[in-house]
């Protein structure tokens, strides 16, 4: 996994992605969860998460690189459908509407 983090704005929170060697998309599973008003993303991601879909990244945060876990597309989809706030459905839209 070797590109650069691309950053989308939803509600004014940003969510990081990147695109894999194969071109497929990745996301900030932290970003991801406080979209989605997950209190606990650790949590969230071992409950609704597969593990194959899980991966650590070094990346540039305010606090310098750390090691920040991105979920593959079919584990964003699993925590939007297990997410119970409203932001869920909204979410959803975005990502399969307007993000591409």
């Amino acid at each position: 996994m070797a590109t650069d983090l691309i950053p989308f704005s939803f509600d004014s929170l940003a969510v990081r992605t990147f695109a894999d060697d194969a071109g497929e998309p990745w996301f900030c599973a932290k970003d991801v969860c406080d979209v989605l008003g997950y209190v606990n993303d650790s949590d969230a991601i071992k409950k609704h998460c597969r593990t194959k879909g899980v991966a650590k990244r070094d990346s540039p945060t305010s606090s310098g690189v750390q090691a920040l876990s991105f979920i593959n597309e079919g584990n964003l989809y699993r925590l939007i459908i297990k997410s119970r706030k409203p932001e869920a459905e909204r979410f959803e839209s975005w990502v399969c509407d307007e993000s591409g």
